[in-house]
């Protein structure tokens, strides 16, 4: 097998269970490695050349390019060539700047990258660039854009989180000492509750704290759910308390995708068919859990326990 062949079987293989637009970001790099090559080997001439080239560029399902100095696109596959003019104008800008700074610095490395962001009505886009191979003039890059809009809500969703918790935290000492336990603790049920519907999207949640001594877990605050049996308790125990007494017992979150098949599951909200329950931790110790229900089967994916746990 020839260089030319071996190089024109070049594929890109996503992980397992990730996301196209979650590796691309994670893994530049490779990304940009794998674009670079197959661009160097698409012809000029399309109908003399290797079809499986352009194929597999168009099956990466993202917008591939080729672009020159000024931003001037000379080759795109067909998943950019199906953007709007206003968006391939603003890749070109981007692709252009990325040219720019290959150009004012001729000694970085030969395969590295760089990645320029920008929005475009109501979503954003990451363009990652990369000088194409035997070009010592670094004036033509290897360019591919990503739709980057549901990272950068998760991102904006962190930082609400983040100052949420702060806010939880940072209670003004003239607002809580005048209130007695019962008024303190509503004033920290209506934040908890406000963060958990309107940042997060929760409306059934319920949050229960370790008795230290005992191990029961007594509910605190909620909202949407039902509550327990007449003498029925649930504690930190591995077994026989339900999703929740697991879950603080382990300290491992735990997504339910359909209760009606968990044996696990104790009634939480009517007509319940999903859930996702987080260990409430303090200095690595489990102090609780935070356990959200939805009547959707599979409602609740990876991005929502890491939202979940980052709040808890």
């Amino acid at each position: 097998m020839n260089d030319a062949d071996s190089r024109s079987r070049a594929r890109l293989v996503l992980p397992p269970g990730i996301a196209p637009e979650v590796f691309l970001a994670s893994m530049p790099d490779v990304v940009a490695d794998f674009i670079r090559t197959a661009c160097d080997l698409v012809p000029e001439d399309p109908e003399t050349g290797d079809p499986r080239i352009t194929a597999a560029l168009d099956g990466l399902g993202e917008g591939v390019a080729v672009v020159v100095e000024h931003g001037e696109i000379v080759w795109m596959n067909n998943q950019l060539a199906d953007h709007s003019p206003e968006l391939l104008r603003l890749f070109s800008d981007a692709a252009a700047e990325a040219i720019e700074g290959f150009m004012a610095h001729p000694d970085v490395v030969n395969g590295e990258s760089t990645r320029l962001e920008f929005a475009h009505g109501d979503r954003h886009y990451s363009v990652l660039c990369s000088p194409m191979p035997d070009d010592s003039s670094r004036r033509t890059v290897a360019a591919l854009i990503s739709d980057v809009t549901d990272l950068k809500r998760t991102e904006l969703l962190v930082e609400e989180i983040d100052h949420a918790g702060g806010d939880l935290l940072d209670l003004d000492p003239d607002t809580i000492n005048p209130l007695d336990v019962t008024a303190r603790l509503r004033l920290v049920e209506d934040k908890v509750i406000r963060t958990m519907r309107g940042s997060i999207g929760f409306e059934h949640f319920e949050i229960r704290l370790v008795d230290r001594r005992s191990g029961q877990l007594e509910l605190v605050m909620g909202t949407g759910m039902e509550p327990l049996s007449i003498g029925e308790r649930i504690f930190a125990r591995n077994t026989e308390n339900g999703i929740s007494g697991m879950v603080a017992a382990s300290g491992e979150a735990y997504v339910c995708p359909d209760v009606r098949e968990d044996p696990l599951y104790v009634t939480g909200i009517p007509d319940a068919r999903s859930s996702l329950t987080v260990p409430l931790k303090l200095r690595d110790r489990v102090v609780g859990v935070l356990n959200v229900e939805s009547n959707r089967v599979d409602a609740f994916d990876e991005r929502d326990q890491m939202i979940v746990e980052l709040y808890g």
